[in-house]
């Protein structure tokens, strides 16, 4: 369940796109949103006398008055008057100043837009968002600004979640904070969850070495593999079943050489889904699901608002 969700800014309406989404989350949840504007510190190193620094420093107080003008004037704007709306104004490091916020704030979800500004302040998904899905102890939902949606979605419109999975605990972080975004948008018997797990070709056919028979060994290894990704699947769907009674929930296993590629062919097709939910990590060894590998590529490539969560004990 929702109770306070920390949506950073930057000044722009594309950023702002991550405020809506947070609205009907607050909405459906009954929860609150920290509003956070980063003033950026200057990308050199400030002198710590003299009139160049008495210069920056007058520059960042600047910043920070407009700063603190523009999210006081956000939380006042009459589609979030039915909304607890806090905000929070503070100097540093962008990615690192959101972490801490969202932290010492006890937030329990980042709602953040891949795109801000333009030019030099410009918030790309390599330099915040990525940053932030990528260190973040609470679950984040990534918001692209392509994504034209949103302003027309209905309230009890149905909902589609896709959930990514690879057969192990890890994996099943995104399985709660997705549930809780499409929970707080939809009445259950209005949500479908479609869980996919991606046989990786490559590594079940390194992992069986005990044939002889190469040929036989790879055909052998792919049909154990997706049998075994069929009935963990069902097992998962059934524990979704007993705890959201009313959810649709639909299992698909399949073999791809390229897992990544095929988690967005899957999400992007005809059936219109509205999110995917990712883990940082999941298995260990080959088929490690890590951030820097499938769930990044994702990240960059999907369309889709992106559910990401930190897997337990991941580093």
């Amino acid at each position: 369940m929702l109770k306070r969700i920390l949506v950073p800014l930057d000044g722009s309406d594309r950023a702002e796109r991550a405020m809506t989404v947070a609205a009907r989350l607050a909405r459906g949840s009954e929860c609150s949103i920290l509003a956070l504007r980063v003033v950026a510190l200057p990308p050199f190193r400030l002198a710590r006398y003299g009139e160049p620094a008495q210069i920056a420093l007058a520059v960042i107080d600047v910043a920070r008055e407009e700063a603190d003008e523009y999210v006081r004037s956000l939380a006042l704007r009459p589609e979030f008057r039915d909304i607890t709306v806090e905000t929070r104004v503070v100097e540093g490091h962008v990615s690192e100043e959101i972490l801490d916020v969202a932290r010492d704030e006890t937030c329990d979800m980042i709602v953040i837009c891949t795109h801000g500004y333009s030019g030099l302040n410009r918030w790309r998904l390599g330099r915040v968002a990525t940053q932030v899905a990528r260190h973040a102890s609470v679950p984040v939902l990534v918001v692209p600004t392509h994504d034209e949606r949103e302003a027309s979605r209905a309230v009890g419109d149905p909902v589609r979640l896709l959930i990514t999975l690879d057969g192990s605990a890890l994996a099943e972080a995104a399985i709660a904070p997705g549930l809780d975004i499409v929970r707080a948008l939809a009445a259950p018997e209005h949500i479908t969850v479609h869980l996919l797990e991606v046989v990786d070709f490559f590594a079940t056919v390194m992992a069986d070495t005990t044939h002889q028979d190469a040929s036989s060994s790879v055909v052998g290894a792919e049909e154990q593999a997706l049998q075994a990704a069929r009935a963990y699947l069902e097992t998962v769907a059934q524990r979704i079943h007993e705890e959201h009674p009313g959810v649709n929930v639909i299992t698909t296993a399949v073999l791809a050489s390229d897992v990544a590629d095929a988690i967005i062919n899957m999400a992007e097709d005809s059936l219109g889904y509205d999110f995917i939910a990712m883990a940082t990590h999941g298995r260990g060894g080959l088929q490690r699901w890590a951030l820097g590998s499938i769930t990044e590529r994702v990240l960059h490539t999907t369309h889709l608002p992106l559910i990401i969560a930190r897997s337990p004990g991941a580093v």
